[in-house]
């Protein structure tokens, strides 16, 4: 997993021995050099990682087990070291994606097995992971989730769904279809949904990633066009060269609607859009980050 550090910097969530439920690092990458700054053990243990560099907290969740746990630990940026500050071992169960308010006071974690009687995402309170805002309802199975820059809206998936909600008041504004298995790109078996969702910078397009097949040969980024935000919002005040980016406007070109795009990295597990249908991901199979 990766996850936007300090002005600059990414973190990149790693195990040395491919064993994230029992071996958890982090590495701190300078994005103009690309080189390695710290690489640390964390004092708990999980696959997925968003990170506050307002208040200096990283949150951190396992993936795939039940009951899924979560953490946010302190950074201390000038000797990037980490120190934990809170454990909630019973979050959900069956963790898959977290991410973390633009204003990081909530903490969305997505739980495939769902989270209670029904299918929803937890919206935790940031400062104290055992107290919930509320829920957001996917049906079956939570995948994904993210902000949008203003934290006005939150795009999650199911199964076979993309999914916005209104932020605060967890009720469904839209969704569109994803059902892979009719997809003109590329042909599925073992369909497993979409692992990732993200809106753009300018909130105008929201991104959605799956694998290809059972065995993660590809990877496809499904790109929906919005429309400009409602209610309106200025694009984030992010840093430039940091794993983030600023578009004042963003141009869809000629691509239609709803765009799946089949590329050969195997498997994607994370995505960070950039402007004009750029998108940076994580492909764990082959070790890159590409652009």
């Amino acid at each position: 997993d990766i996850a936007p550090g300090e002005p600059g910097e990414a973190m990149i969530l790693h195990s040395p021995t491919s064993n994230p439920y029992f071996d958890t690092w982090v590495a701190v990458l300078d994005l103009a050099t690309m080189t390695v700054l710290a690489d640390r053990e964390l004092p708990q243990h999980g696959g997925l990682i968003d990170y506050d560099p307002a208040g200096n907290r990283l949150f951190l969740g396992s993936t795939n087990l039940s009951p899924s746990s979560l953490s946010r630990l302190s950074y201390a940026p000038a000797s990037r070291t980490f120190a934990l500050d809170q454990y909630r071992w019973n979050a959900g169960g069956g963790g898959s994606d977290l991410s973390l308010s633009p204003d990081g006071s909530r903490l969305a974690f997505a739980d495939g097995s769902g989270n209670g009687s029904d299918y929803a995402i937890h919206d935790l309170v940031a400062s104290n992971l055992d107290s919930r805002r509320g829920r957001w309802k996917t049906g079956p199975y939570p995948r994904a989730v993210g902000f949008r820059h203003d934290g006005l809206k939150v795009i999650a998936t199911s199964y076979d769904s993309l999914i916005e909600f209104d932020a605060g008041r967890h009720v469904v504004e839209r969704s569109w279809p994803m059902d892979s298995s009719d997809d003109p790109v590329c042909s599925y078996t073992g369909h497993v949904g979409p692992q990732r969702a993200k809106y753009s910078p300018s909130g105008r397009f929201a991104y959605s990633t799956y694998p290809c097949d059972s065995a993660g040969y590809y990877s496809v980024v499904d790109m929906v066009a919005l429309g400009n935000p409602t209610p309106p919002s200025s694009p984030p005040a992010v840093p430039a060269t940091g794993l983030a980016f600023t578009c004042s406007t963003e141009d869809p070109g000629a691509l239609p609607a709803q765009t799946p795009v089949r590329l050969p990295v195997e498997p994607v597990n994370d995505i960070v859009p950039a402007c004009h249908g750029r998108v940076v991901l994580a492909a764990s199979g082959s070790n890159r980050v590409v652009s």
